[in-house]
């Protein structure tokens, strides 16, 4: 194959395994959808956007790790120390910090309502309105459950969600 490129020749290898489409020599692409697009790391072509990113989120229960689309996880809770993932009702310990995980879950549609908690605002059904000032979260399945939102989080919450 080298050979065969080194004199100018074109080569188009198929194969099912993208890493052993990737061990072939020269550049490498899929077709998508949309098109053909070069799949070589830190290449990209102008025609081509760029390739999805993968992110799941570890968590671990019983000695066993689990990963988790953010999509699926309910919200995220901050205590004695410790991170908790909570995903159809189902406690995971995590090994983050709080800050990390906001910023890599903010694309997904998450949001810091209080320094303890993220939540997956499209889990939010209701704004619980306790007194003047204090409000509350509750989410899809959780009806016994609120998660808090501080007082200095409502405003943006207001001006992100126009009510």
């Amino acid at each position: 194959m080298e050979s065969f490129c080194e004199r100018e020749g074109r080569l188009i290898t198929l194969s099912w395994s993208h890493r052993d489409t990737c061990i072939c020599p020269g550049d490498h692409y899929e077709i998508a959808r949309d098109g053909v697009r070069c799949i070589d790391q830190g290449e990209s072509t102008q025609d081509s956007p760029e390739l999805p990113q993968v992110s799941k989120i570890s968590v671990s229960y019983n000695e066993k790790n689990f990963l988790f689309n953010p999509e699926e996880i309910d919200y995220v809770e901050a205590n004695d120390g410790k991170v908790f993932v909570y995903v159809r009702r189902e406690q995971y310990a995590g090994d983050f910090r709080m800050s990390d995980l906001e910023e890599k879950l903010a694309r997904f549609g998450f949001f810091r309502c209080h320094r303890s908690y993220i939540v997956n605002m499209q889990k939010v059904v209701e704004l619980v309105k306790w007194t003047r000032n204090s409000h509350s979260l509750r989410l899809a399945g959780y009806e016994k459950t609120d998660v808090p939102l501080s007082k200095g989080k409502i405003q943006e919450l207001r001006s992100m969600y126009e009510f």
